[in-house]
């Protein structure tokens, strides 16, 4: 748990507001109750702040532990027995308080498009979910495009070269012949994902300020250049601008016209809100600065960490953050209500906030009207969207009327991801947010690549992420820009598909060296398909797709029934001592590659900075303008890659092959694999982020001369707690991940045995 900040404030005679966060959540109540009882409440509050472990009062042995010491507090006179009713009276209202920011905390809230996934597969007899992954403006929004009746005017889904799916849609292709209702669903970001987005905005113009203030620039370029920065993610993900309107800079005419007023006006007092706080700062901690004087007085670098770490302007700091989520969640409000009284759809809400929207039978041929508020992208719907606050969307929509009958008889559902970006510097081959893809939800991957950038950096990160952790059994690769792509040497497509496989083999041997590969190269090319026509908007081609879908799922599970030789034991049996050698090569291997990213090739301080941030919010990765550092990536991808290589040779088989499946116990093996991934994600998420959150945050606050070096070699000293080397004379933390994959391992066979 982050530290609770409590402030109270009397509204009336025995009414009192509290104001209390916890990093990026708050809840603001206001309770009935006379000054002392305010004040008993604050105090319990603040000694649950002091003591962690008594902060899950959902627990009943944690509450009655928190009941039990709370009356501790006020001595002997106020025993549990005698059930001193103010004590009651408080202790009960602070465990409401306490039981809503561990309902805040928690990532299980409702969530209208999980609701609207598990309802289709349980409605549809044939069900096939095709996760899309790709570097971004490879096209994968281009083919969900071409496979749905959506006119080519209406902008969903956005489709551009650059980065435009900024969140994961799910897309229900349907026949609208078959079926007449079409529903859609929104789950959006919850408040403490906006607090941190809006923080890192924050974090982003003071950086531009204190450089500005050091270059002794003008107060407008300061102004130009650090609003810039804050509505400019690097990810190019959270874009605010869509939300609250372009900024606009000073010698911009359009500030001038009367609708950009008030857009205008906010932006300047956002600056200025940070502005006035930095001079304020500098002028009480650089001797002779004014913010009026025209001296150029050198700045030390130092003063901007001094001014992110001091606990007071945190708090300021926070007051402004928070205030700008409150506009936005406003939005929200007010755009999903307009939806609601024009009979577009019904919010969805968690006790009282909003946490998403949906639609049980939107009108088809208005689909534009519902979606937009969501997914726009358009700058002409600036301010009336709220498509940076989306998690994620459900869709069903019905498939392109000119596709053959048979096609359109299957559902099939596309989820579309946020693409990866490639930073040719990046080399250590994981791939950023992988932790986030639990493969075994999906039924085939489809890896979208460009034919005329084929297998750059991106997608064999991307191949080497679904070699390791996937069912193989599971990948098609889809070829789009097939048209535009060409050489002089080509005398017909063979000679380009040739020139394609070539490159994909190549690659594949680079993945993995030994004799086993053959397999997979041999199968992945009937599972290759060449887009061509796909621009130039040629049913034939999405036909084509469909039917490969469709072909490729049909006894695409037929390997998952066997029988066992002897029904007693697992289905494989593994040498468990042998997973020591695993973690120990896995280990030496991350920790060899961390410490030539922190000591090496070590990158700007800034994005090493953020890192630690990101890392104390429970976030794996930073991308920085040069170098995205994912230490949590790297991890699983090393150790999947090991704990591949054992799976691959088991001790024992304990079910008969069947000659009528190819390659029968090397797919039992994948799944085996995909099924060991997806829990060991978990668990490494958990031990790399969510139990170290307080040693990142101490990392990221640390500031002062020398702390680029302490921050990266801090990085790596935690790095090995967290996985320390094995010693065989005494019992580590490294003893316990290997009981924790060899869990794993056992819990795994068991399902599958049951299958």
């Amino acid at each position: 748990m982050g530290e609770i900040k409590v402030s109270v404030k009397r509204e009336k005679e025995n009414s009192y507001q509290f104001d209390i966060r916890m990093g990026g959540i708050r809840t603001r109540p206001t309770i009935e109750c006379t000054e002392e009882s305010a004040l008993l409440i604050q105090k319990q509050l603040s000694f649950v702040n002091e003591n962690p472990e008594l902060f899950n009062v959902d627990e009943p042995l944690i509450l009655s532990e928190f009941i039990s010491r709370i009356y501790g507090l006020y001595g002997e006179n106020a025993s549990i027995s005698q059930g001193n009713e103010l004590i009651n009276a408080t202790i009960s209202e602070t465990t409401k308080i306490l039981r809503v920011l561990i309902k805040k905390t928690s990532i299980v809230r409702k969530s209208p498009v999980g609701e609207l996934m598990i309802k289709a597969k349980c409605t549809f007899s044939t069900f096939i979910r095709l996760l899309f992954l790709g570097q971004f403006g490879t096209g994968k929004s281009t083919i969900v495009k071409k496979l749905s009746n959506i006119p080519d005017d209406v902008d969903f889904p956005v489709v551009d070269t650059a980065r435009t799916t900024i969140h994961d849609t799910h897309y229900i292709f349907k026949d609208k012949d078959l079926y007449k209702e079409f529903t859609f669903s929104v789950d959006f970001k919850p408040n403490f994902e906006i607090f941190r987005l809006v923080s890192e905005c924050y974090t982003r113009a003071v950086d531009k300020i204190f450089i500005g203030i050091q270059e002794n620039k003008s107060k407008n370029e300061i102004r130009d250049k650090s609003m810039m920065d804050f509505v400019s993610d690097p990810d190019k993900i959270f874009k605010i601008e869509y939300v609250l309107g372009k900024y606009y800079e000073i010698d911009n005419s359009k500030r001038n016209l009367e609708d950009k007023l008030l857009q205008i006006k906010f932006w300047d007092k956002t600056f200025e809100d940070i502005y006035t706080m930095i001079i304020n700062f500098v002028i009480d901690n650089v001797q002779g600065f004014s913010d009026k004087s025209e001296n150029n007085i050198a700045i030390e670098k130092n003063i901007r960490d001094l001014f992110l770490k001091d606990e007071n302007l945190k708090g300021e700091l926070g007051n402004l953050v928070w205030g700008v989520v409150e506009i936005l969640e406003e939005k929200i409000k007010i755009i999903c209500s307009e939806l609601e009284q024009n009979g577009m759809g019904n919010m969805v809400k968690d006790g009282n906030y909003i946490v998403g929207f949906k639609n049980d039978n939107y009108i088809i041929e208005r689909m534009e009207e519902y979606v937009t508020p969501f997914s726009s992208t358009s700058i002409k719907n600036f301010t009336n969207i709220i498509t940076p606050l989306v998690q994620s969307i459900a869709i069903e929509i019905p498939y392109n009327e000119k596709l053959s009958k048979a096609n359109k008889s299957k559902v099939i559902c596309i989820t579309d991801t946020v693409g990866f970006e490639h930073r040719k510097t990046d080399d250590t081959g994981s791939l950023e947010g992988s932790t986030n893809y639990i493969y075994n939800n999906y039924d085939i991957i489809g890896i979208v690549d460009s034919a005329k950038q084929s297998m750059n950096g991106t997608t064999e990160n991307i191949l080497r992420e679904i070699y390791n952790n996937a069912d193989k059994s599971k990948v098609m690769l889809m070829y789009t820009f097939y048209d535009d792509f060409t050489k002089k040497d080509f005398e017909d497509d063979i000679d380009k598909n040739n020139f394609l496989i070539d490159i994909q083999n190549t690659t594949f041997r680079k993945i993995d060296a030994t004799e086993s590969v053959h397999n997979f190269i041999s199968s992945i090319q009937k599972n290759t398909l060449f887009l061509k026509g796909l621009m130039l908007n040629d049913n034939r081609c999405i036909d084509k797709l469909l039917t490969s879908i469709q072909d490729h799922f049909i006894n695409l599970y037929d390997y998952k029934t066997f029988i066992l030789k002897d029904t007693k034991k697992p289905i494989m049996a593994f040498n468990y001592k042998r997973l020591a050698l695993v973690f120990s090569k896995a280990q030496d291997d991350f920790i060899k590659q961390q410490t030539n990213l922190y000591l090496q090739n070590y990158t700007h301080y800034k994005t090493t900075e953020a890192l630690t941030n990101r890392l104390s919010n429970g976030q794996t990765y930073f991308s920085g303008v040069t170098k995205t550092l994912k230490p949590v990536d790297d991890f699983c991808s090393i150790l999947m890659s090991k704990i591949e290589l054992f799976i691959k040779n088991p001790d024992n088989i304990n079910f008969y092959i069947k000659t009528t499946i190819p390659n029968h116990s090397e797919r039992v093996i994948d799944w085996l694999k995909e099924e060991i991934s997806g829990n060991l994600k978990i668990i490494v998420k958990r031990i790399f982020v969510e139990t170290r959150t307080k040693t990142w945050y101490n990392l990221y606050m640390d500031g002062d001369s020398g702390v680029d070096y302490r921050r990266r070699t801090g990085i790596l000293k935690e790095l090995n707690n967290i996985l320390p080397e094995l010693d065989i004379e005494y019992t580590t933390f490294a003893d316990r991940w290997i009981d924790e994959i060899e869990s794993i391992f056992e819990k795994v066979l068991n399902d599958m045995k049951n299958y």
